[in-house]
């Protein structure tokens, strides 16, 4: 097509395509009254606003105020009152120019026109705003209607450029979006065979992804930003290392940021090591060493977690760009809109398009709490800037409580999942029955010192000892795993608690992103029950327990109530507890906070979860403290074997 000489036949076809446009009621961008964000650091540019699609809004400003514009970033709230002259500059583009006549030609009749002080009309930014118009497939459609190729001419070549090109690869990406929709899990692969040559958009480590991921990445090449609001092992977060690997193939971005919380960030170390040869840097220290990290250019990812963008904000304000890719995991962390660090990654969010946001429960508790990680990932195109005003237009007070409107979760969620995927286990057909994932934390120091002394004296005591049996090896084990779970016995023989649990820490967050569905916790010791009790009793979470100190009739009660009460959330036990025939199918999530080191108790407890009766998927979640006994145990059960059965003097220190 050629831009400078349209013809009839291929203005008919752009014609047509507006209203195709129209029909399907999809805007170039959602209509609103709003500034458009500009960071900071960013010099005025106006192909900043355009991100591949046109404004609603054309504004007209007179040229010595887009001189101002462009010379004083503070533009925003330092304007003086400037005299109209005869012509006024399109906003977007200094060099293209609409004259008044133009915009208020009858002839077009344009929607949306408005003239006058934009302030009358609800947003204070605007300081100078005189004349506007809406671009969206009604207006356009009128422009090309009624203004045959000499009078378009009238508009300068750039503009008409920037118009054909957008009109073209809108309704391609409408017309994709549609195409991608119709798809199902049933149907990808056949779609992926036809429509792709049979060609996975990537060259990927491993072959084997599950269908869920294939259709994911589908819609994560072709739209930016996206949210995956997929259950907790669904395998999001292949999705996300095999979408930068996407976009860096093709240059558009460099470098990603992975801000997720602290008890997730092995976890992408093990995943982009498994599925990507990508290479990866974990942001700690204090703030020249994590400086000092983000020097290396040759980096693919960046993974820091939340709490961090407290004190290191400033410093990635400063390194983020328009060629960094940012995936916000656990993306409820930032729930709270008047949280600093939900502010701070809003911010950083303004530099870059390339943006995704991961949860399993993307509303935890109040539909309200989507509108901070929305604004992040879209800059508010999907709920606004004002989160005030989002409350006001969805909700409605009653007492201390917000209630929504009649449609409004409707609407919500129409938004929600414009921008994104959702998937549950259940609906995920190629996905395994039982999905086994590990959590790994860190030691904090305290506890890494009494860790290690405690280690060296075990060493000391089994190596030096002339008889050696599995039972005096089990108790210097047992020891050392009392301390992976926050506690150690004092010379009294009295259990006293760590200040700092990670484990503790990170089972908090599994229950936030788990959005109150139904948990089991096995673990060993008692003094795990006690403090797992205490964390549901501060969080106000339901609990039923089942351990040896229960008496039976009041296990089995405990058991039943698990079973049937909604109320009741999470079971506390310890496996070997109950026997055999024990029925817990309620619960899809089951938690090992610490392991037993019999086998048998271990296939067992998992095997109360996932029998006769249970219509989910199981996911088998383990706590591991990194590089202590836990990684030991979890290898030996992995093999299905008793640790007694393969623990010698000589693998001790293997093993621990």
């Amino acid at each position: 097509m050629d831009i400078n000489n349209l013809t009839l036949e291929e203005i008919e076809k752009l014609q047509n395509k507006l209203a195709f446009l129209q029909q399907e009621k999809i805007s170039l961008y959602k209509a609103r009254k709003r500034a458009l964000l500009i960071p900071e650091k960013t010099e005025f540019n106006p192909n900043f606003f355009i991100h591949n699609t046109l404004p609603d809004f054309i504004f007209a400003y007179p040229k010595e105020d887009l001189k101002l514009i462009s010379e004083y970033p503070e533009w925003m709230t330092d304007w003086k009152q400037k005299k109209p002259t005869q012509y006024w500059y399109l906003f977007d583009y200094e060099d293209s120019y609409i004259t008044v006549e133009l915009i208020k030609n009858p002839k077009l009749k344009l929607m949306g026109y408005y003239e006058g002080d934009l302030r009358k009309i609800g947003d204070p930014l605007w300081k100078h705003g005189k004349y506007y118009f809406a671009i969206g497939p009604e207006n356009l459609l009128k422009i090309f209607k009624n203004f045959p190729e000499s009078e378009i001419n009238k508009w300068t070549l750039k503009f008409k450029i920037l118009l054909v090109k957008t009109i073209e690869e809108f309704f391609n990406k409408v017309s994709l979006r549609k195409e991608l929709d119709q798809v199902t899990l049933q149907t990808v692969d056949e779609y992926i065979k036809n429509k792709l040559n049979n060609k996975y958009p990537i060259e990927t480590k491993e072959n084997n992804a599950f269908k869920n991921q294939k259709l994911g990445l589908l819609y994560t090449t072709n739209f930016m930003p996206f949210a995956l609001l997929w259950e907790m092992g669904t395998g999001k977060t292949r999705t996300a290392i095999e979408t930068f690997i996407f976009y860096k193939q093709r240059g558009a971005i460099d470098k990603c940021l992975i801000v997720c919380p602290l008890s997730v960030i092995n976890n992408w170390e093990n995943e982009i090591y498994k599925w990507s040869n990508c290479s990866f840097t974990i942001l700690r220290g204090t703030k020249e060493e994590k400086l000092s990290l983000l020097e290396n250019e040759e980096t693919d990812f960046y993974i820091t977690n939340y709490e961090a963008l407290l004190t290191f904000g400033e410093i990635l304000h400063q390194w983020v760009n328009e060629s960094t890719m940012i995936v916000a995991d656990e993306s409820t962390k930032v729930k709270n809109y008047n949280a600093k660090r939900t502010k701070e990654l809003i911010k950083l969010g303004k530099y870059t398009k390339y943006k995704m946001i991961m949860t399993g429960t993307p509303i935890t508790q109040h539909a309200y709490d989507l509108f901070a990680p929305f604004l992040f990932l879209d800059n508010g195109e999907s709920f606004g800037l004002s989160y005030q005003k989002f409350l006001w237009k969805y909700f409605h007070q009653n007492g201390y409580k917000l209630i929504p409107y009649r449609d409004s979760l409707e609407k919500i969620s129409n938004k929600m999942y414009f921008k994104g995927l959702r998937f549950l286990k259940k609906d995920c057909i190629d996905i395994p029955e039982k999905i086994y994932v590990q959590r790994i934390v860190e030691l904090p120091e305290y506890n890494k010192k009494k860790y290690e002394e405690m280690k060296n004296y075990a060493i000391t005591e089994i190596e030096n000892s002339e008889k050696v049996t599995a039972a005096i090896i089990l108790v210097q084990l047992l020891r050392l795993s009392q301390i992976t779970s926050g506690f150690v016995k004092d010379e009294l023989g009295q259990e006293i608690n760590f200040t700092e649990n990670p484990k503790l820490d990170c089972l908090e967050e599994i229950f936030d992103e788990t959005n109150e569905e139904k948990i089991i916790v096995w673990t060993r010791f008692h003094r795990d029950v006690e403090n797992i009790s205490g964390l549901c009793k501060k969080k106000q979470i339901k609990t039923v327990s089942l351990y040896g100190d229960i008496k039976p009739e009041e296990r089995n009660k405990n058991i039943e109530k698990f079973q049937n009460e909604p109320e009741i959330k999470v079971l506390i036990g310890t496996p070997g507890t109950g026997g055999l025939g024990i029925n817990l199918t309620a619960a899809n999530i089951v938690i090992y906070y610490s392991n037993s080191y019999s086998l048998q108790e271990r296939l067992q407890s998992e095997d109360r979860t996932h029998r006769a009766g249970q219509t989910n998927k199981v996911t088998y979640i383990d706590l591991i403290c990194k590089n202590t006994i836990d990684i030991g145990i979890s290898k030996i059960l992995k093999a299905k074997k008793n640790i007694a059965d393969v623990i010698t003097k000589d693998n001790l220190r293997e093993i621990i």
